[in-house]
C-alpha cells in the first residue's frame, strides 16, 4: 500500500500493514509434567492456526544444539499473547517462574501484551499471581481438571483466546522495533 502525498523522510518511518495481515503470536509456558494439557489448548486453538490469525509457539520447537534460554527469551519477547498453565507443577518450578517474573517485565513495558493464566488444576495460583490481578481462565478460575466435561473448559479457553486475538488484530499498531 503506497502513502499519497506524504513526504519522504515521513514514508520512510511508516508501517502499513493491513490488519488482516497480522497474525497474533502466542508463547506458551507450561511445566512439562503438564505437557499433556500444552496439547490440548493447542488442538483447541487449531482453527485459529488454520484460518492465519495465530502462531503458537512452545519450548517443543527448540532445536537440538540451540541455547534453551536464548530461544525462550527471543519467542517471549516476541509475543503478543504469553499463556501459563498454572498448576502445582508449574508453581514449583524455577525455570516457569523464571518466565512469570520476565513476563511481567516484558508487560510493563509493553501495554499491548495480554498475560492469560490459564488454571489446569487446584493450586494457589491466586497467591501466585500476587497483585496482578489478572483474569483467568476458564471462566473463574475454575481448573480445567474440575470441568465434568473438560472440551467444555478447553472451549471456554478458546473462547477468552479468540476474543483476544480478535483485539490484538483490531488495535494492532507496529512495535517500536519494528519501525
Amino acid at each position: 500500500m503506497e502513502a499519497i502525498g506524504v513526504p519522504h523522510w515521513i514514508k520512510e518511518h511508516m508501517v502499513m500493514i493491513q490488519q488482516s495481515d497480522h497474525v497474533v503470536k502466542l508463547f506458551y509456558s507450561y511445566s512439562h509434567e503438564d505437557g499433556q494439557h500444552r496439547e490440548f489448548m493447542e488442538k483447541s486453538l487449531a482453527l485459529l492456526k488454520r484460518d492465519g490469525l495465530l502462531k503458537d509457539w512452545s519450548d517443543q520447537e527448540i532445536l537440538p544444539g540451540r541455547r534453551i534460554s536464548v530461544e525462550t527469551r527471543s519467542n517471549m519477547d516476541h509475543a503478543d499473547i504469553i499463556v501459563f498453565l498454572i498448576s502445582p507443577d508449574f508453581i514449583a518450578s524455577e525455570e516457569c517462574t523464571k518466565e512469570w517474573i520476565y513476563a511481567k517485565q516484558l508487560a510493563s513495558n509493553n501495554q499491548l501484551l495480554f498475560r492469560i493464566p490459564i488454571i489446569l488444576r487446584d493450586c494457589a495460583w491466586k497467591d501466585f499471581l500476587e497483585k496482578d490481578d489478572l483474569k483467568a481462565l476458564p471462566e473463574d478460575g475454575v481448573p480445567v481438571v474440575n470441568f465434568c466435561k473438560q472440551d467444555t473448559a478447553w472451549q471456554q479457553v478458546y473462547e477468552g483466546i479468540k476474543a483476544v486475538v480478535n483485539e490484538l488484530r483490531s488495535t494492532f499498531t507496529a512495535k517500536p522495533t519494528f519501525l
